[in-house]
Order: structure tokens, then sequence, then C-alpha cells
């Protein structure tokens, strides 16, 4: 029996947690985490793979090569509407983020404030395949900028490995 495994085509760029103030990353204070909003895979083909990608700007220059922003994944197990209590208590939160690796995280490549696009590692995430959201830190020494609602925003593009 031979399988052949190909990919599907990679979606567009979705804004998985978004710049605004309050809600999103902008004016996220250091070492601050945020929640996002509720994620919901396709129920047919759920997509389980995302490469994320920070576009952010800070208020101070984060160091080269430092990591500036760890994620974890939130999952509602078997889709009955409830998260683990770190995805409502860390939201806002400087002393509370999961006390688990993180799934993805990003390095500070410049030495600027930014604004800078920075591609997560991994590169390609596993990403649940039922309903999730994604806990921020923002890891640097230093806030992100509170210009304006489009300098820092987390992204996704997800894709699915097919089976024949």
């Amino acid at each position: 029996m031979t399988s052949v495994f190909s990919r599907a085509t990679v979606s567009s760029v979705a804004t998985t947690i978004a710049g605004v103030a309050t809600t999103g990353l902008r004016n996220l204070g250091a070492t601050t985490c945020r929640v996002g909003p509720e994620i919901v895979p396709t129920a047919a083909a759920p997509e389980l793979i995302a490469i994320y990608r920070l576009s952010a700007r800070y208020v101070g220059i984060p160091s080269a090569s430092t990591i500036v922003a760890q994620c974890w994944f939130a999952v509602d197990v078997g889709n009955a509407g409830t998260y683990p209590n770190v995805a409502t208590l860390a939201d806002g939160s400087s002393s509370i983020r999961p006390n688990w690796a993180p799934d993805f995280q990003f390095v500070w490549d410049v030495t600027t404030t930014g604004p800078s696009v920075v591609q997560s590692i991994p590169k390609e995430v596993a990403r649940p395949p039922w309903k999730h959201k994604v806990i921020f830190y923002n890891a640097a020494t230093t806030a992100t900028a509170n210009n304006n609602d489009t300098e820092t925003i987390l992204l996704e593009s997800t894709v699915n490995d097919l089976g024949t």
C-alpha cells in the first residue's frame, strides 16, 4: 500500500492577535501576557500546521538575538467550552503565564525599535485540531509601542498535509 503526502496550498496571512490597545499587542508591558481570541479550526479538514510571524515595534531597543516573545496554545480539549484557568488569568498579567514550555517563540534579529518582522521558532508549528487560544508573553525588557494598531501584530498562515 502506497501513500503519498503533499502540502495543501498555504492560506493567506491572518491576524491571530491584533495590535489594538487593551485587547491586543499595542502598548503591552514588558513581561506581560495577552490572550488572543478563540480560534476554531475547520471541522472537515482542520489546519494542523501554522507558520507564525510577529510584526513588532518596541518602546526601547531589544537586544539582538534575544527572545522577545513566547507563545502557548491554551486548548479547549474536546470542544467543551472550557479552557485552562491560565488562559483567563494570564490576560494582562505580569505574574501568570503557563508553567509548561512554550509552543513557539520569537527572537529579535535587529538592533532597532522596529517595526520589524520576525519568524517563529520553530518555523512550522503543530497547531491544535480543536478550539484554542494563543497566549502571548512579551519576554522583552521593554513594552511594545503605543503608536498605532498596525505595528505590533501576531500573524499566522496555515497549511495541511494531505495523504492519498
